[in-house]
């Protein structure tokens, strides 16, 4: 077989030690041959999908053998593969996306919500949620009207819950992809030790995962801190309405400074927002 360059290592891996052990992961194991066949399945889905020399192809997940297999199937279409951090905030994984120029985005199973909610625009997201709480159209009343519930005007009745539920959906997708990176970080053999032991799942969590990952559940804490008092997007689900009621911090500013043009005032709230920003990100 031709040295076609790393694209083709897996081929020829596979035709010189076909059952050898590639992969250990979770207990399970993977042959090379088997890598080979999955990222060749998977080379020939990318290029369906238009994937060919010099396309970027972004993976976005945790720790997984489909890491090494989008990256081998990338290789194999001759693109460019793009591993994303799942650390990364969503503009900043937005920006990494635009910047080099991704064609397609290939993400771990169980992400696509987590995608969704974290990569998508705002403004997106924001009119996304609009209609999915719309009183006469909206996704969730129809789903109350089929199971024979009654609607609500949500945005009306209830505005301040809803942009409650809508930040933390928002916040729980960073969380979610932080803790996943977290949590894949930690040795296997810690937690099979603990098996052998006997340890309960309320004891691994507590003495393993937790002292493991305590450094990012405050990081977590401090992020999620900061961005809640600088988000903006509820204002596209209410206005800061109605009667004020969901009028947040971000939002009284804005109203001050550029709908009423008083601009000392505006300022004023920043002196609000900075101590607790400042002394979370200490």
């Amino acid at each position: 077989m031709l040295n076609e360059g790393v694209g083709s290592w897996t081929a020829r891996r596979a035709r010189k030690t076909p059952d050898a052990r590639a992969i250990l992961h979770e207990g399970r194991t993977l042959t090379y041959a088997g890598l080979h066949d999955r990222a060749g399945r998977l080379a020939r889905a990318l290029r369906g999908l238009g994937a060919g020399p010099g396309t970027r192809v972004a993976y976005l997940g945790p720790n997984h053998p489909a890491f090494l297999e989008t990256m081998f199937a990338a290789w194999s279409a001759g693109a460019v593969f793009v591993p994303l951090n799942m650390r990364l905030a969503g503009p900043e994984l937005a920006y990494q996306l635009g910047d080099c120029g991704a064609a397609l985005l290939v993400y771990a199973p169980g992400q696509a919500a987590v995608v969704a909610a974290w990569i998508l625009p705002e403004v997106v997201i924001g009119f996304a949620w609009f209609a999915y709480l719309d009183r006469d159209a909206g996704t969730l009343n129809g789903i109350l009207g089929a199971l024979g519930l009654p609607g609500a005007d949500w945005l009306l009745d209830m505005p301040f819950l809803a942009i409650v539920v809508f930040n933390t959906w928002r916040g729980t997708a960073f969380s979610m992809m932080l803790f996943s990176s977290a949590l894949q970080s930690i040795p296997p053999s810690y937690f099979e030790t603990a098996d052998v032991v006997g340890a309960s799942s309320w004891q691994k969590l507590r003495d393993i995962a937790l002292p493991l990952i305590r450094g990012h559940v405050v990081t977590d804490l401090i992020l999620v801190t900061m961005w809640t008092f600088n988000v903006f997007t509820p204002f596209l689900l209410t206005a800061g309405g109605p009667s004020f009621r969901t009028e947040i911090l971000s939002i009284y500013t804005y109203q001050l400074a550029f709908k009423h043009f008083e601009f000392g005032r505006g300022a004023v709230p920043t002196f609000v927002n900075f101590p607790p920003s400042f002394v979370s990100s200490q």
